[in-house]
């Protein structure tokens, strides 16, 4: 792995990190190394890495002033990952009291072959308050040859008590122009070639993260990754937003679902890039977001078109989005639903069909409140069809466009219409659909479903059109031979929705 093989093995290697070399280096000069720190930053910035290095010095047997000689037994070992010195310990997984209670007996015994002992806690925000409590007692009196290095990506959710006996250092996510000096490194060594515009889009897509940035070039070298399928643009999605395109909003957010994309990181890297947006407006340039100036023309424009109320709004519903995303049966409908929301906020559609009007999502969600109905303005309150009344055949021929429509707004409801048909049409605006089962009936008369299907109906038929469902005759029983029981109802109609 790239990220193995060309971690940094000295204080001098730090890309992006000299305020924090300068800090440690400092200390190992004035031999006044703190028994305890605090590494807080975001993944990948080399928080880890850092920690090993001071390890590393502390334990070195011929240093080179205030640099690990890397030559050494010891130095040899650490890079090994075999000095018994050197201990580290995943705080997610050993986050317990009697997990802190093992080390505090542990610190006490003098180090085995080096001069000091050093404990890297990773992720020590994931600690119970019992085993912060627990570790508070040993760093307030630490053994002399005992070492703390406590790593987080998470400093807000550590006690003030922990913090006030540690220093703090802050790593920064890493900027362009230190992470293309890493790639083009690494790129050297391995003797490969790899095109500036990769480069560059290997930058973007690891959101500042060294070791992201690394295991996407290896990807791109060793494994042959395609960036162009790789990268599913959140500016580009953007595009759309800006656009009112809701339709490609969709389709676009179908695709990177169907390629496998991951839709959480997805929805952390539009937040951030909304966010970036939204701080274009406020006069933040292109350095500061560490992007190039192409890059910064197009958000510049796109933050300009959307405007800051537009922005705030979207942002405030892709947050909700990612929220819910945990918990989804399907993953890219809250998404989804935000997109809705977005484009119906400012009352746009997709140009082929500028007559539509769409729910807000708020109303999709199961609140128990009372679903409000637009108002459609009297200039639209015209027959639906040149005209002319709706036949049952013109709605039985434009059935499944009505399905496709459904299903962005739920999926079973869709399901439930797909077991239904359309029956016949009175007064030449109402459908009257035959459904099979007393469970679909109910469930499609509900208010908040009857609205979603009329309002697909004024998307495909015009405005005006209504729908009532009536219980038609049923299909053979599954078990013909069985007398009718009361939840059959509703298994027969599971299977008849889902498919059996």
């Amino acid at each position: 792995m790239y990220y193995l093989k060309y971690r940094p093995k000295d204080f001098s290697k730090l890309f992006g990190l000299e305020d924090v070399a300068a800090a440690l280096k400092n200390a190992l000069k004035k031999n006044q190394v703190a028994h305890a720190y605090i590494f807080t930053g975001p993944k990948g910035s080399g928080k880890t890495t850092t920690a090993r290095i001071l390890a590393k010095t502390l334990n070195c047997e011929n240093p080179k002033g205030e640099e690990p000689c890397n030559e050494c037994g010891h130095c040899r070992a650490v890079n090994e990952g075999r000095f018994l010195d050197l201990i580290e310990i995943d705080g997610a997984s050993h986050r317990g009291i009697d997990d802190i209670r093992q080390l505090r007996e542990k610190i006490k015994l003098a180090p085995t072959a080096g001069k000091a002992k050093v404990y890297i806690i990773d992720e020590v925000h994931m600690l119970t308050a019992e085993a912060f409590n627990a570790l508070l007692k040993t760093l307030e009196e630490p053994p002399a040859h005992a070492y703390f290095i406590l790593a987080t990506t998470e400093l807000q959710k550590i006690p003030e008590t922990i913090k006030s006996r540690c220093q703090i250092l802050h790593f920064k996510r890493g900027k362009k122009e230190d992470l293309a000096k890493k790639l083009e490194l690494i790129c050297r060594e391995e003797g490969v070639q790899v095109s500036p515009s990769d480069i560059e889009k290997i930058i973007s897509l690891s959101e500042g993260g060294f070791r992201n940035a690394e295991t996407l070039l290896e990807q791109v070298v060793v494994g042959g990754l395609d960036l162009s399928r790789a990268d599913f643009s959140v500016a580009d999605f953007t595009e759309n937003l800006v656009g009112n395109d809701r339709r490609g909003a969709l389709e676009y957010l179908n695709r990177i679902f169907e390629d496998g994309e991951n839709l959480s990181v997805f929805s952390q890297r539009l937040i951030l890039y909304l966010r970036s947006l939204l701080l274009i407006l406020g006069g933040v340039g292109a350095e500061v977001l560490a992007v190039d100036e192409e890059s910064y023309k197009r958000m510049s424009r796109q933050a300009q078109s959307l405007g800051r109320e537009r922005l705030i709004f979207a942002l405030t519903k892709f947050l909700a989005a990612a929220d819910l995303g945990r918990f989804a049966p399907i993953p890219s409908l809250p998404l989804e639903l935000a997109v809705f929301d977005i484009c119906a906020e400012t009352g746009a559609v997709p140009s082929d069909r500028a007559e539509s009007k769409e729910i807000p999502a708020d109303l999709l969600e199961p609140s128990g409140g009372k679903i409000k109905k637009e108002e459609i303005p009297e200039s639209k309150k015209s027959a639906p069809q040149q005209e002319g009344d709706l036949t049952l055949e013109e709605i039985t021929a434009k059935w499944e466009s009505v399905l496709k429509e459904i299903r962005p707004f739920n999926h079973s409801l869709e399901a439930l219409l797909r077991s239904a048909r359309p029956k016949e049409t009175e007064g030449g605006k109402n459908l009257v659909v035959e459904v099979f089962y007393k469970f679909h009936k109910d469930r499609l008369s509900e208010p908040r479903n009857r609205e979603i299907v009329e309002k697909v109906f004024d998307s495909v038929f015009g405005p005006g059109a209504k729908v009532s469902f009536i219980l038609g005759e049923k299909k053979v029983p599954l078990r013909e031979t069985e007398p009718e029981r009361g939840n059959e109802d509703i298994v027969t109609a599971a299977l008849e929705a889902f498919g059996s």
